[in-house]
């Protein structure tokens, strides 16, 4: 019997994600890998979407038989798990040389340009446990060291973040397919012309002071000129500098406008 802990102990699945080598091969065939059938899995999403994925289909664009796949992924929902996992790759270098805070800033817009829009269809059905998505764990954890905040804490900053990021990728896709694709300035352009053209300014003073900014249309669908988002990750990262320097003691916990009073 495999001692708990041995690469052997684990689940198959979770051998294959891992890329660890396991003492029973299910195929040791070359032409055919567990990378080459994730690589054939992400093109077919990248092209069709992620309803278009199935075994017979991902065999088809490999030139092998359904059970040829079965050889080397258990089933679609282990193929789904290994193309999120793969569709993530690696986190790039942050600059935790300018602070905890513009690496967790570097690493929430990073995480951001990883989610593609297939990604996000993919239910959350656990904690991370590929190597990519762990590595990504990693690196927020790493991004928020200096910060002061205890481990545990610091966890729940990066999925805080992780959470928002999926969200607002979720809300661009969703309004993308609703809207054919069309350029996210030129969406919100017509929104606010319509509108303005529906509502009384008398009984809807707010929106309409709002409307009357001159703010829309500048948002892109690109993270990196994104106001929204840039402006959500900005106001997570100020409650977490509050509660950094409150632990520090650089904050007065009594006062009236610390989020984080106790009582």
């Amino acid at each position: 019997m495999a001692e708990t802990g041995s690469p052997n102990a684990l689940p198959e699945g979770l051998h294959r994600l891992w890329r660890v080598s396991s003492s029973h091969p299910r195929d040791a065939r070359p032409a055919l890998n567990v990378e080459r059938v994730v690589a054939a899995a992400i093109d077919v999403a990248d092209e069709h979407g992620l309803a278009a994925v199935s075994m017979s289909r991902v065999a088809e664009q490999l030139g092998a038989s359904t059970m040829a796949l079965y050889r080397h992924v258990a089933s679609k929902d282990e193929l789904l798990a290994l193309m999120v996992d793969g569709a993530a790759g690696q986190p790039p270098a942050l600059p935790l040389d300018e602070g905890w805070r513009s690496a967790t800033e570097a690493w929430a817009r990073a995480l951001a340009r990883a989610s593609k829009g297939w990604v996000i269809e993919v239910p959350i059905s656990g904690p991370p446990l590929g190597p990519n998505s762990v590595a990504w764990m990693e690196a927020g954890l790493r991004a928020l060291r200096e910060s002061g905040l205890e481990p545990l804490e610091r966890l729940a900053v990066i999925t805080t973040l992780s959470g928002y990021v999926r969200q607002h990728a979720a809300l661009l896709q969703n309004m993308a397919d609703q809207t054919g694709g069309r350029p996210q300035r030129e969406v919100e352009l017509e929104w606010r012309d319509t509108l303005a053209s529906l509502i009384d300014p008398e009984s809807f003073p707010e929106v309409s002071s709002v409307l009357a900014t001159g703010a829309f249309g500048v948002q892109s669908s690109d993270v990196e000129g994104d106001p929204d988002f840039d402006f959500g990750v900005h106001c997570i990262l100020e409650g977490v500098t509050r509660l950094a320097q409150r632990k520090h003691g650089d904050v007065d916990p009594r006062s009236a406008d610390h989020p984080f009073t106790d009582g």
